[in-house]
């Protein structure tokens, strides 16, 4: 009894009492499984097309690139504006740009060049969606739950990584590439209804009141000085 107690009052059931964090935190672990399903389809569909190796590693370059240098400034972006709003219209494109890959292979008119184009499109909106997206969440809950949240959204995160391309190979083999793309649009779809539903607890807005750049460089100055997040920095650059 006093186990079933300590889980009822545990971090990811009281997370989860707040409507606004469950409905948003579903959407999103919907939509990061499409994520995956894209990616692999991309992946899977650049081997069809070409045969190469070197195709493919340079698809998923394409794809991850606009991370490395975009990121500053779509966390500056979420300091200044609405992160709601940022994550709607960050969706929205990610559907059109999912929805018309899918018509264009379902119709037979995609090409590796093509592909690479939506890769980048696809890498860029995703980049550019990505401070917002990690920040919502904490924002759902009183802070006092804020811990939980931020260890409710990365088990859930955790679990699209690994359901999410076994979920494309099902899709590939068995609906074929074109819904596979579809899929995608679909799981980004809830996620933009679903935002459409929340209200965010606190409104947290950082501008400097300078410009973007200024701000992505006094970012940049605070995580070198900090003796926590510069190590962590270091880190994860390592390990990834």
């Amino acid at each position: 009894m006093n186990l079933i107690s300590r889980l009822r009052n545990g971090g990811i059931v009281r997370a989860f009492r707040h409507r606004d964090f469950a409905i948003y935190s579903c959407a999103s672990w919907f939509s990061d499984n499409g994520m995956w399903v894209m990616r692999i389809g991309m992946g899977w569909f650049t081997w069809e097309l070409t045969h190469s190796g070197a195709w493919l590693g340079a698809m998923v370059l394409a794809q991850a690139m606009p991370s490395i240098f975009l990121v500053p400034f779509a966390g500056a972006l979420a300091d200044r504006m609405d992160r709601v709003k940022i994550m709607q219209v960050t969706q929205t494109i990610a559907v059109t740009i999912a929805s018309g890959l899918a018509f264009l292979t379902w119709s037979g008119h995609v090409n590796i060049w093509v592909l690479m184009g939506f890769a980048i499109a696809h890498g860029i909106v995703g980049t550019m969606a990505v401070p917002a997206r990690v920040t919502i969440g904490p924002n759902l809950v009183p802070r006092a739950d804020i811990a939980a949240a931020i260890g409710v959204s990365a088990v859930m995160f955790g679990s699209a990584t690994f359901l999410g391309p076994a979920i494309a190979g099902l899709l590939i083999v068995h609906a074929g590439i074109a819904f596979t793309f579809a899929a995608n649009a679909m799981t980004n779809t809830v996620l933009v209804l679903a935002l459409g539903t929340i209200t965010v607890a606190r409104q947290e807005r950082n501008a400097s009141g300078g410009s973007i750049l200024s701000d992505v460089a006094d970012g940049m100055r605070y995580a070198a000085r900090h003796r926590g997040i510069m190590p962590t920095l270091v880190l994860a650059t390592c390990s990834a």
